[in-house]
């Protein structure tokens, strides 16, 4: 959830509709409080892996530390996007010293130097194929990538961070893009292949040959629309033609395909 964004929206509508300012300040005090002490205070710094970098994802009811704590990239940089979002809103050097932490274990673990991309999961020491889903990559979790890396340097002005955003985006380009009927497939081996649909457990890869598609994991809703809303963000401080193209493109498919006659996402 975009907490920050959230808030902004909220402040935005109470002082710019209504006149009970007493109340409205007793509303954003509320809202404030839930923001930062219930929520970034309940999970920061609990959450930083001091010993492997990255962030533990898995808590009992008591926030004590339980499982393995694999390493997901949809966890991982959402940390990342989090913690810049909050140093930017609170310009807090508490929350910008945790965005740095995660910045380094995206750039130097989640990111396969081998083939690129982000791996979808690793151990908790930083380790590709140990998890369930071994080395297999996901145009989902690398348009997170993208989507955090960017909120990173609208932070920072790290330009290693618009560079990796650049590198994925390319990278997504190269292996998950499908040059025949636009889009993105979601399911990736290691090596970047494409899995065939419904056998990603089984790293089954599919035929590259055109009547293969049908065999290959189809385009779903929830990784077009995130991947539209990463490369908007990308656009925004790297406005590049082809990011562009791509863009109206996904545009495209999510309100001409996948938006169906009812009006919801298919």
């Amino acid at each position: 959830m975009k907490i920050t964004s959230f808030l902004i929206l909220i402040l935005f509508i109470v002082f710019g509709c209504s006149p009970e300012k007493k109340e409205n300040q007793a509303l954003v005090d509320e809202m404030n409080f839930s923001l930062k002490t219930e929520l970034l205070d309940a999970w920061y710094p609990r959450t930083v892996d001091s010993l492997h970098g990255g962030f533990l994802a898995d808590f009992n009811y008591k926030w004590e530390a339980q499982g393995p704590q694999n390493k997901m990239v949809v966890a991982q940089t959402r940390q990342l996007w989090t913690s810049s979002e909050a140093a930017e809103f609170y310009e807090s050097e508490e929350y910008r010293k945790i965005a740095d932490h995660a910045f380094r274990f995206i750039r130097d673990v989640q990111w396969d130097k081998e083939t690129g991309g982000f791996y979808t999961t690793l151990s908790r020491n930083g380790v590709p194929g140990e998890t369930d889903f071994g080395g297999a990559k996901m145009s989902y979790g690398n348009a997170f990538g993208i989507y955090a890396l960017v909120a990173y340097y609208n932070l920072t002005g790290n330009k290693e961070a618009l560079d990796l955003a650049k590198k994925t985006f390319m990278w997504l380009e190269d292996y998950a893009h499908d040059p025949v009927y636009g889009g993105y497939f979601n399911s990736l081996q290691h090596n970047g292949s494409l899995l065939s649909r419904g056998n990603a457990d089984k790293l089954e890869v599919a035929s590259e040959e055109l009547p293969g598609y049908e065999r290959i994991s189809q385009k779903d809703q929830n990784t077009s629309i995130h991947i539209i809303e990463a490369f908007t963000e990308l656009y925004k401080v790297w406005p590049d033609e082809l990011v562009r193209k791509r863009l109206e493109e996904i545009y495209e498919l999510i309100t001409e395909k996948i938006v169906n006659e009812k009006g919801s996402l298919t």
